[in-house]
């Protein structure tokens, strides 16, 4: 005998009501089903990376703003180089 799909849809929502464990084995609707793998892909992948030496680093990688900076750093780089290879006879004495 096999239920409708109103019938398992019911179930599911009585389920979630009652604040009852889904099991994996439970029926759910393909949506819900998909939304939990995702989130418990990301789950695994952030345990892996926080296991990894690098997994600090990707904490702290550079945002939009931070990687606008050297940007405008970069736009005085010419005149620091002019400035680093005058000649030392151009250089006033300090």
């Amino acid at each position: 005998m096999t239920a409708s799909l109103a019938e398992l849809q019911e179930h599911f929502e009585a389920t979630i009501a009652r604040r009852a464990r889904i099991e994996p084995r439970d029926w759910m609707p393909d949506a819900y089903r998909a939304t939990l793998v995702r989130q418990v892909a990301q789950h695994a992948h952030s345990e892996v990376i926080g296991m990894q030496p690098e997994g600090n680093w990707i904490t702290r990688a550079p945002s939009l703003r931070r990687k606008a900076r050297p940007r405008r750093v970069a736009a005085r780089a010419p005149r620091r180089r002019a400035a680093r290879n005058r000649s030392p006879r151009a250089r006033p004495a300090t």
